[in-house]
């Protein structure tokens, strides 16, 4: 999912692209829908994970990837960790004011 996300509540914080589902409970919607347990993330953490265990970053424990779209964001693992930062948007380059 493109843009910041509250982790705790399981909603879209911000997005450029899709503003209308923001402060909406996804995950919860979801995996009362589907049955299943749901947890919401940024689409450049996933990228940046699935990148670590099955692409080019396998075997190292230090990785970045680096997303342009509507908004620049970049996915971070150190020491083996997805980095999210304190307020969940580490790595949100395109979303500050330069």
């Amino acid at each position: 999912m493109p843009g910041i996300i509250d982790y705790a509540k399981g909603e879209l914080k911000y997005a450029v692209t899709l503003r209308e589902w923001v402060h909406l409970p996804l995950a919860s919607r979801f995996s009362s829908q589907y049955n299943v347990p749901t947890i919401l993330e940024n689409d450049i953490n996933t990228i940046t994970l699935i990148e670590s265990l099955l692409g080019a970053g396998q075997g190292y424990s230090n990785i970045a990837c680096i997303l342009i779209e509507s908004g620049i964001g970049s996915g971070i693992i150190l020491n083996g960790h997805l980095v999210r930062g304190e307020t969940g948007n580490a790595g949100e380059i395109g979303y500050f004011d330069v």
